[in-house]
């Protein structure tokens, strides 16, 4: 059965290196993985990273044990077959790394690491905390004396190693928004700029005066 097959995933990371990563698909979520969806997955001796899925088969790495990966993320595909080529095309005509590339396509928010920084979102209002879980409800009552948090410490708070879903979910109910988020956040920029305008008389002289706008 489909369900009883061992399979593994190449994994695109959001690091400056030009390799995917093999990862080992768990038996019970073999029916999770797809080409386009993120993956939370570990990465060096005790970071967790998103990773976008660039291939699903049953062939090991020959030369390193594959890890597993820790958490699916996605029930659909963020990232289609078309904008992967895209990427890769931009990795190739550019000379840089596929995980610069990804890097700097996807949202912050798609972007999930040990090291990123957490805060309430501009919008949240408390009132709305009624409908929190227990641990949601310890990382917002975190945020509120605290206001930056990373994921390592939202870590320790809930007791549990693997915080992305719960961090996922926060961001799509809008009560919390990475910190690079915030900053990339537009805002509109004004300036002042100063108009020549001409009269003309009866006389037939002109005038030149300014206007601000």
């Amino acid at each position: 059965m489909y369900e009883e097959k061992t399979l593994f995933v190449n994994v695109l990371l959001p690091i400056p290196v030009r390799n995917t990563f093999t990862y080992r698909v768990p038996r019970e979520l073999n029916k999770n993985v797809f080409i386009g969806g993120r993956v939370i997955v570990p990465f060096g001796k005790s970071k967790l990273l998103t990773g976008i899925i660039l291939s699903v088969h049953e062939k090991a790495p020959e030369t390193y044990t594959a890890k597993y990966i820790e958490h699916v993320l996605d029930d659909i595909p963020i990232v289609t077959l078309e904008q992967l080529s895209f990427w890769k095309w931009i990795s190739h005509y550019y000379l840089a790394p596929l995980g610069d590339v990804m890097n700097a396509a996807l949202p912050a928010n798609f972007k999930l690491a040990s090291e990123t920084k957490i805060v309430l979102h501009p919008d949240f209002n408390p009132v709305n905390k009624s409908s929190l879980k227990e641990r949601e409800l310890a990382i917002i009552e975190t945020l509120e004396i605290k206001e930056t948090l990373d994921l390592k410490e939202v870590s320790e708070i809930v007791g549990i190693k693997t915080i992305q879903p719960i961090i996922k979910k926060l961001i799509d109910k809008k009560i919390i928004i990475t910190l690079e988020a915030l900053k990339d956040r537009f805002i509109p920029k004004t300036a002042s700029f100063y108009s020549i305008l001409r009269r003309v008389f009866k006389s037939g002289k002109s005038q030149s005066t300014s206007c601000k706008v």
